[in-house]
């Protein structure tokens, strides 16, 4: 069986967890799994303004990480994994923007409530 790739998400910010209710409805096959980037020993603040995409040992952030993610989705989608032909200093400009503003354009809440549905199994808990 091949390693799932872990999605590190910031479960309190509304754009975040419906961006995992779409990867979830695009990966019938169960590639992805997802955490809290909160649970992670070496969050920080320049962390929790990124999603964290892991695929074994190696950690990609920004617009790398969204990238990457819609590549390996199903559905038209992942044909708009060709931005990675932008430049990346130029991806992560907007994609701060989006990032540092994103509780307060699209909301935030306490929890994530996917964590708790049908696809509870999907997300990695860890004990503190």
């Amino acid at each position: 069986m091949k390693e799932k790739s872990i999605i590190w998400f910031d479960d309190q910010c509304l754009l975040c967890n419906r961006s995992v209710q779409f990867i979830l409805q695009r990966d019938s096959n169960g590639f992805f799994m997802f955490g809290c980037l909160r649970q992670l020993p070496f969050s920080n603040q320049q962390n929790s303004e990124s999603i964290l995409l892991q695929e074994g040992e190696i950690f990609y952030n920004r617009s790398t990480a969204v990238l990457r993610i819609i590549r390996k989705l199903e559905g038209p989608v992942k044909y708009l994994y060709f931005l990675v032909l932008i430049p990346r200093p130029i991806r992560d400009f907007f994609y701060r923007i989006i990032s540092k503003n994103r509780k307060r354009w699209f909301g935030s809440v306490d929890h994530c409530y996917l964590m708790e549905g049908r696809f509870s199994d999907r997300f990695i808990q860890i004990s503190s």
